[in-house]
């Protein structure tokens, strides 16, 4: 039984020598392609990872990537690497102009250029003014007061006991 295919070695053969690999040139731009989205589109991608991943494949080759991306994916994106970030909120009839600005942003942040967002504390809220204490109401009923009847006013009647 062979052993398994180094595929590091492959690859690495695949950047370095592109000529002996002629019918694969769509397909390597391809799964290159694939690949970087993948990994962007990880749930567990972390700023760190994001600054690593532009290290290791550059700049450009992110930005081409987020080029394609649509405002709910850069939203996506944000979100992981800049938590409370401008544009972290996932927005899907976003301008051209907030799309480009997010894709900048996710930029400089990919190239340390810029630091993610601290999270805005909101203001403390003042206590409410506690409720007046309402006053005890009279035994009798309201009823009984505007119609100032006996039978009406809540107070105990005679019992009726039965003559038998």
């Amino acid at each position: 039984m062979p052993a398994g295919l180094d595929s590091g070695a492959v690859l690495r053969a695949l950047a370095d020598h592109p000529d002996a690999f002629p019918a694969l040139r769509g397909d390597i731009a391809e799964f290159a392609r694939k690949a970087m989205v993948k990994q962007l589109k990880d749930k567990a991608l972390t700023l760190e990872a994001l600054r690593r991943l532009t290290r290791a494949c550059g700049e450009e080759a992110v930005a081409t990537v987020l080029d394609g991306w649509e405002a709910s994916d850069l939203a996506g994106l944000a979100k992981k690497a800049d938590a409370h970030g401008p544009h972290a909120r996932a927005g899907g009839d976003k301008s051209a102009g907030e799309t480009a600005a997010a894709r900048r942003h996710l930029l400089d942040l990919a190239a340390m250029r810029a630091e993610p967002s601290a999270k805005v504390e909101k203001a403390a809220k003042e206590p409410k003014a506690p409720k007046p204490v309402k006053e005890p109401k009279d035994a009798r009923s309201k009823i009984g007061g505007v119609l100032q009847s006996k039978v009406h006013s809540g107070a105990a009647r005679p019992s009726r006991a039965r003559k038998g």
